[in-house]
C-alpha cells in the first residue's frame, strides 16, 4: 500500500513575542519610567504650593474684611471654622495645620503648615516675620523649599 503523499506545507505565522523582544521592551519602558517620575514629583509639589499660596491670599482677603467691619485684625483667638458673630470665619484646605496668627496694630502674620509637610507663611504690615519659612518677605505669600 503507497502512501498518500503529504503537501508540504508553508510555516504558519508567528503568533507571539521572543523573550528577547519582551525583555526589551521591559527595559525600555523602566528607562522611560525613570526619566519621567521625578518630573512628576515635582509637578506635584509645585501644585501643591501654589494650592498653598492661593490660600494664603484667600487668608489675607478674609482679614482685611475682618478689619473693615471690627477695626483690627483677627489673632489666633479670632478664628473659627465657621461664622461666628465677632470671629473670622476662615477654614483651611483639609491636611492643613494652622501654626500660628499673630496680629499687631497695623498687621498681622499667619503661618500654616499644608497636608505637604511644608510650613506657608505671609505677613502683612507691620507684623514680625514668621521664622518657619527662611526669606519670606513682607506681604508676599511663601512656602519653605
Amino acid at each position: 500500500m503507497s502512501r498518500p503523499h503529504l503537501s508540504h506545507r508553508a510555516p504558519a505565522a508567528r503568533l507571539g513575542f521572543t523573550i528577547v523582544e519582551l525583555l526589551m521592551a521591559v527595559i525600555v519602558v523602566g528607562i522611560l519610567a525613570s526619566v519621567a517620575i521625578p518630573d512628576i514629583g515635582s509637578a506635584k509639589d509645585k501644585a501643591a504650593r501654589s494650592a498653598a499660596i492661593g490660600e494664603m491670599r484667600t487668608f489675607a482677603a478674609a482679614q482685611e474684611a475682618f478689619f473693615q467691619e471690627h477695626d483690627r485684625y483677627a489673632g489666633s483667638a479670632d478664628l473659627a471654622p465657621a461664622p461666628t458673630p465677632g470671629k473670622l470665619a476662615f477654614r483651611w484646605s483639609a491636611g492643613a495645620q494652622l501654626l500660628g496668627v499673630t496680629a499687631v496694630h497695623g498687621g498681622w502674620n499667619v503661618a500654616v503648615r499644608m497636608a505637604s509637610g511644608k510650613p506657608c507663611a505671609l505677613a502683612i504690615g507691620h507684623a514680625p516675620l514668621p521664622a518657619s519659612v527662611p526669606g519670606l518677605v513682607h506681604g508676599i505669600p511663601a512656602c519653605a523649599p
